[in-house]
Formats: C-alpha cells, structure tokens, sequence
C-alpha cells in the first residue's frame, strides 16, 4: 500500500532582491496624451504582425527566475482524492512574475516572449538597463526589442505601467492593483483587458473584463493594453494526451457511476438524471448560487430603469448596457443638458418639412417663440456683438478643465471620443474620395479636448480657433506646439468662429464640435460658405457635431446664449450655403435624458 506524507508542500517562492542602486531614468512629461484604445491595438497589431510575427522562445526558462512547482494532484494528505479530474502530467517549474513592476524609472528591454505552462497568457523576459532580467506579462502587441518601463511619467503604450490618475479615460489595461501598493492582481488572463470609463478627484471607474464595473483608487497602478495570446482558446489539443501532459484527468458523468460514488449514479440503462442535478455530495448545480443581498464593494451595479444613485454620482443606463458613472462636482450642463425641456409633453410634436424654419420653439424660462425669425428679431435687437459677448464671458468664467468645459459630463468625454474616432473611420471607408488627413482646423476648441483625444490620433497638422483667452491657453500648454510627435500643433487663433475666415484650400477637414449653437443663422450660413472655399480641392469635408432635437422645438439657453436647433433646421441651413450632406451619424451610447449628438459630413 502506498504511503503519503502527512506534511502537505507548498510552493514556496524565495525572496529575491533585484535592487542594484541603478541611477533613475529622466522621465519627461509627454507633450501630447491620448488613450490607447482598442482601434488604436488593432491598427498597431496588423502592422506588427506583417513586419515582425510573434514567435515564442523554445528554450529553458532560467533557472533564478523559476522554482520547482509542487503539483498535489488534487489528493488530500491522507492520500484520498479532494479534486476530481487532476494528476499527472509532465514537471513543471512556477515563474516568478514580477506583477508590482516595483523598479520605477527604469527602462527595460523585451529579450523575448516565451510561454508558460499553466498559464494562458504568455510571459516576456525583460532586461533592464543595469542587467537584472525579470519576467512580466505580455500585451498583445509587445515584440523582442520593445522597451517598457513603471514611472508615472511613461507613455501611454503597451508595456507601461502608470498609476490611474496619469492614464487617460479610454484606455485599454491589464495587471489592475485592487488596492495600491498590493501589485497586479486582475485582468491577467490572456485576452483580458479592462477599459477606464471616468475619473474624479479620487476614484477611477473602470469596466472590467467581465463587464462589471467597479470603483478603484487613482493610486493603484495598472499596465497599458491588452493581454497577449487572446486566441487561446482556438488552440487544437491534437490529441487527448496533451490534456494529461497538463495534469487533467478524464471527466466522467455522475449517470456513469456508480450509486456510492454520485446521487445520479446506478440503473440499469444509460438515461439522464431523474432530479435536479446535483454534486457528488448532494449540492445543487447549474444554478446560480451567490446571495443578492451580498454586498459588493466599490461596485456600480444600478437596477433595471434609466438612472440611480451611486455613492457620490449618477449612473447612466446605455443603449447597450453599458454604464457610466457620473460623479456629482458640478451642476448639471445647460450646454448639454436638456432633459426636462426634451421631455417635455408640449415639443413632442414634429416639425413640418416644408418651412422648418418657422417652427416655434422656446427658452430656458419657458418663453415661446413662434419662428427662428421671431427669436433672433428679439435676442438680436441689441446687435450681434452682445449676443456673442454674453457666450464668451460665460465661458470665460468656467474651470479650464475637461470637467470644466463639459459641466460636470466629463465621465461622458470617453463615449464621445469614442464616437467621434468612429465617424471619421467612416468617413474613410464610405465618403467617395475620402480626405488625406494632413491638416484639421478645431473651431471652438476650448481647452483642446478633441484635438488631445481625437484629431492628433489621426492628423499631422492641426490649427486651434477659439475666442476665450483662458481655454486657449489652457490648451496651449496640453498641446505643445514644439512637440516632435507626427501630428503638431501649428497655430492658436482667438477669435469667434463667427470671424475666422480661414485660408483658401488650406484643410482637408475642418470640425467644428459644440460651437456652431453660438451663432446666428445668418452667421452659420456664412461661415459655412467661407469652410468650404478653405477645403483641399475634390477631397476635403467640413465635419459638424452638436446637440439636435430630433422631435420637438429648437431651444434657447438664455445663459450662454446657446440654441439647440433641431435636425430639420440643421439641414436647411447647410443647403443655404451650398454645402451637400454625404454622411450622418447619431452618436452612439448617448444618455437618453440629454439631447442627442448628431455628426454631418458636409462638403
């Protein structure tokens, strides 16, 4: 009879100090942040891998970053069998991966990426600069080469590792801290990735591999991209051998037992169970088994209905189950905001298509007006400049943040970028003739929030109008304009949309977002006209994204002097200035309580 020992081993890791005194690298602040998101991986993975396939290394791991792994074959001590279907299998050794990523300001080199047994995701073996190897995880799109590095100052590509508060919302990241200073322990499987939604003052919410969305500390740090090796699971076995090489054993049903060994055991033919399935000792299974009133920390998990509290902030129920926590630091956008007003029983009635222009509409307070003209014969008895004035002294009086420029939405700017990045995608594949993307015009920039996220992903030369001195500054020192990166900043323009009269076929986009409300119609359509002089020949396309009503009356927002015109009015005045509508877009997973965001291509 075979004797097993009473002591049970344990894999027990050595202490290993990798502290060498090595001098600090000079980390800079990067001139330019934009999210890594998942376009951005597939686009970088294709050429990765045309140019420099993965291959995994087939040699020996190294022997100090490695220790013997103490497999028990899912036996209790007394040698009885505590785990179905484990045993076996060939000698493994356990890695030591370095999850904390605890030498900061280091640079490091990927000397290969290896596989790792028991483990889906592959590893990479990185050597830094004073000589000490270390093994990490590897993101998709890390290669022999490559360098990485932990600071708070790194950039934002694959390999790095940041604390939260330095990782712009809508990256994509893996290896998550639960708690700061407890090292990576979520999203390390292979494929896993998880995506930052918003940030505040002192919270990161982010949604996980696993499509819950929780709350952590902007002190925890995580690593920029995806896992590599998401096609795991496609990887044919060949043969059952390669199961036992691994230390699985073979399944058996509980039908196939016998009436000792499991309740649906015995019979005397092969049949299904005649109860509720059940567990070798009787459990209920296949159901869910977790309590609902379990209570689960820092998680945002809202009931069925369009919003509900949260802690300090809202959350938004999307069109596709997606959630966004909205912390509760400003009032809510009365540039954005329009919930009472759209829902409102008196404009659900629609427009008539044959005059759109003399469709009524009212203000804020709640005063009627029976046509556009009316409005602006009205709001403009005063002249244009006062009209215009009061909207910049507003804006001028506002914190030149993204929270700032966006009241309160900020959570809402990653969905927004995202939108936005998706309509000139395609813009590229469907508009006939497509434009060259070299030079953008952002016409009411603000602080520069679109061209941050979005125009520098995809432009190489960009031009700033924006009449608030205050924004544009703000906007000057997050784009620098002596920065090397492949897409710059050339000129910072104060001025009003209303009299920035653009260069003769300068530009082969220009956009304007959340500043076409300001002006008059009368204005609008002159604009317009002066953009389209100012596109390249046969290619460029004038791009406008605002706040529509889609059924309803337009809306004045006596604060900023801001209107909400609606989509039939939109249209019309783009056919005043010769302008053809070639694409629109709603913008996707938009809260319903606001006013929609509709985006034209215009040439």
């Amino acid at each position: 009879m075979r004797r097993y020992s009473p002591i049970i081993k344990r894999n027990r890791i050595p202490f290993i100090n990798f502290e060498t005194g090595a001098p600090k690298a000079d980390m800079s602040q990067p001139s330019v942040v934009t999210p890594f998101t998942q376009e951005k991986q597939r686009k970088i993975l294709k050429l990765v891998n045309e140019t420099a396939p993965l291959r995994l290394f087939r040699g020996r791991v190294i022997p100090q970053l490695s220790t013997f792994r103490f497999r028990g074959g899912g036996r209790l001590m007394t040698g009885q069998i505590g785990v179905f279907h484990r045993g076996g299998g060939h000698r493994q050794r356990l890695r030591l991966i370095d999850y904390k990523r605890g030498r900061k300001d280091i640079y490091a080199t990927v000397l290969r990426i290896e596989y790792c047994p028991g483990r889906t995701s592959f590893l990479a073996l990185i050597q830094y600069t004073d000589g000490v190897l270390s093994y990490i995880v590897a993101p998709e799109t890390l290669r022999p080469g490559d360098r990485v590095v932990a600071s708070e100052t790194a950039p934002i590509t694959p390999g790095n590792c940041l604390p939260l508060r330095n990782i712009p919302a809508g990256t994509i990241i893996h290896n998550l801290e639960p708690r700061p200073g407890a090292g990576g322990q979520i999203n390390r499987s292979a494929g896993c990735f998880a995506a930052i939604m918003s940030k505040d003052t002192q919270w990161a919410t982010i949604k996980l591999n696993s499509t819950e969305i929780k709350r952590f500390p902007l002190d925890c740090w995580a690593v920029v991209g995806q896992v590599g090796n998401a096609n795991f699971w496609a990887r044919a076995k060949g043969h059952c051998r390669v199961k036992r090489w691994l230390g699985w054993r073979p399944s058996v049903h509980g039908v196939a037992k016998n009436p000792v060994e499991h309740p649906h055991g015995g019979g005397t033919s092969h049949k299904g169970p005649k109860r509720n399935p059940v567990s070798p000792w009787g459990g209920l299974v296949l159901q869910k088994t977790r309590s609902r009133h379990k209570p689960r920390t820092n998680v945002i998990s809202p009931p069925s209905g369009a919003t509900t509290r949260c802690g300090s902030g809202v959350v938004w129920q999307l069109e596709d189950t997606c959630l966004f926590f909205l912390p509760f630091t400003h009032t809510p956008s009365r540039r954005i905001h329009r919930s009472i007003l759209a829902s409102s029983p008196r404009m659900s009635n629609s427009a008539s298509s044959n005059n759109v222009m003399l469709e009524g509409g009212q203000d804020t307070d709640g005063h009627k007006f029976t046509s556009l003209q009316d409005m602006w014969s009205e709001k403009l008895s005063a002249g244009s400049d006062e009209w215009y004035g009061k909207a910049v002294s507003y804006w001028q009086n506002q914190p030149s943040s993204d929270d700032g420029v966006l009241q309160g939405f900020e959570g809402l700017s990653p969905t927004d970028v995202m939108g936005s990045l998706k309509f000139l995608d395609t813009i590229e594949r469907r508009v006939p003739n497509p434009p060259m993307f070299r030079t953008v015009a952002d016409c009411g920039a603000g602080i520069g929030r679109v061209s941050r996220e979005v125009l520098t992903q995809r432009f190489q030369t960009i031009d700033l109008v924006e009449p608030c001195a205050n924004l544009l500054e703000s906007a000057q020192k997050t784009l620098n304009p002596a920065s090397t990166a492949p897409c710059r900043v050339e000129r910072f323009l104060q001025m009003g949309v209303q009299d920035f009269n653009p260069e003769l076929g300068r530009y082969d986009v220009i956009w304007n977002q959340w500043c076409l409300l300001y002006l008059t119609d009368e204005d609008l359509v002159a604009y317009l006209k002066r953009c389209k002089a100012a596109l390249a020949p046969k290619d460029g396309v004038i791009v406008v994204k605002e706040n529509v009503v889609i059924e309803g009356k337009f809306v004045v927002d006596k604060d900023d002097n801001s209107i909400t015109r609606t989509d039939s009015q939109y249209k019309t005045l783009f056919a005043r200035a010769g302008l053809h509508l070639v694409l629109e877009m709603l913008q996707p997973h938009w809260p319903n309580d606001l006013f929609p965001v509709k985006m034209y291509c215009l040439r």
